[in-house]
């Protein structure tokens, strides 16, 4: 997919949201793995029509170590430079010494017109709290791979899902989850711009 930035339509996170919403009644009632099943289905069904009705990147990687492990997918079109592990620019500029050119400012009504939208997904049984942990670490992977990253004229948002872990495996570290969730997401976002 060959892989170009423009301006992503203020209404893709209503999308997004609406994608959580319209999982979660369709599992009202059944088992909580139904709600992860159905989520994870209509969030991979609308990362697909945005890559493929907008030109944009859609990027998927894991992280795994220590039997924890966890899947990052990434929708990417960052007013920001994408920049690989050794610093270099995937995508975005190509000038000799980058510098950030700060755009016109963003309208005073309207949302921003860039964005990286992304998942984080693992196993475990945490707390909301402790699940909102796991997403601002997919953030983290975030600021990692795009200069600058979470800027005004963005709209970026993180989430994550975490599906019940069975009982026979140890208990999921939150800390380990964490900070797979910060690899697994900044190699997702590299390999939404990386061309085949």
């Amino acid at each position: 997919m060959s892989v170009t930035f423009r301006s992503t339509p203020y209404f893709l996170p209503v999308l997004l949201l609406f994608t959580v919403a319209r999982s979660w009644l369709q599992s009202v009632g059944k088992p909580q793995s139904l709600f992860v099943a159905a989520l994870l289905a209509n969030i991979l069904n609308f990362a697909l029509c945005v890559a493929f009705v907008f030109p944009l990147g859609l990027g998927v990687a894991g992280a795994e170590r220590d039997g924890a492990r966890v899947v990052a997918i990434a929708v990417v079109n960052a007013l920001g430079d994408v920049i690989d592990a050794d610093g270099r620019v995937l995508a975005g500029t190509s000038a000799p010494d980058p510098r950030f050119q700060r755009p016109a400012p963003p309208p005073a009504v309207g949302a921003p017109l860039n964005t990286v939208l992304g998942v984080v997904l693992a196993a475990g049984s945490f707390e909301k709290s402790q699940v909102r942990f796991l997403a601002a670490r997919g953030s983290d992977g975030v600021t990692q791979s795009v200069r600058p990253a979470h800027t005004r004229y963005d709209g970026d948002v993180t989430f994550a899902v975490v599906a019940a872990q069975p009982e026979a495996m140890p208990p999921a570290d939150l800390d380990a989850l964490g900070m797979l969730a910060t690899e697994a997401m900044a190699a997702a976002v590299r390999n939404a711009v990386r061309r085949p």
